[in-house]
């Protein structure tokens, strides 16, 4: 088993910033993403929805994804934001995408697939089947607050 090594790991449900390297894995239908700020940081978040993601729903989750984020991640330091899904196809994750979109707009790149993503050595990667360890890890108990409820 591949294990790439970050600074910092961010479990589901969490978000944290960092100057160095980070990442989260574990990705199935939940949005993993990196974002590079204005100030140089990096911002990693495994948001996850609470929300059945039946056709009715979408809308709800689209829109509390958007709510949810701005209130950790501002539109003005941003400068890119690179996500990830285990699932492409799964409707939910999209619907947690298009959220994203909406708050951030072409500062969004297009959706792919991988089980984790990473920012080190400069630059955003996706995972397939490698794990993601921190020299030092956040919390681990899916109480955190990106879970889109």
């Amino acid at each position: 088993m591949v294990v790439i090594t970050v600074s910092y790991k961010v479990h589901m449900t969490y978000f944290s910033e960092s100057a160095s390297s980070i990442g989260t894995d574990g990705l199935g239908p939940c949005i993993g993403l990196i974002a590079r700020k204005t100030n140089g940081s990096t911002f990693c978040a495994h948001i996850a929805s609470s929300i059945q993601g039946t056709d009715a729903n979408l809308p709800t989750i689209t829109s509390k994804t958007t709510e949810l984020i701005n209130k950790y991640l501002k539109n003005a330091d941003l400068t890119q934001m690179t996500c990830a899904t285990g699932n492409i196809n799964d409707k939910s994750a999209k619907a947690i995408y298009q959220g994203l979109v909406n708050a951030y707009g072409a500062k969004v790149k297009p959706l792919a697939q991988g089980t984790g993503i990473y920012f080190k050595d400069g630059a955003v990667n996706l995972v397939q089947a490698e794990t993601i360890k921190g020299t030092v890890e956040g919390p681990n108990d899916l109480s955190g607050p990106m879970d889109i409820q």
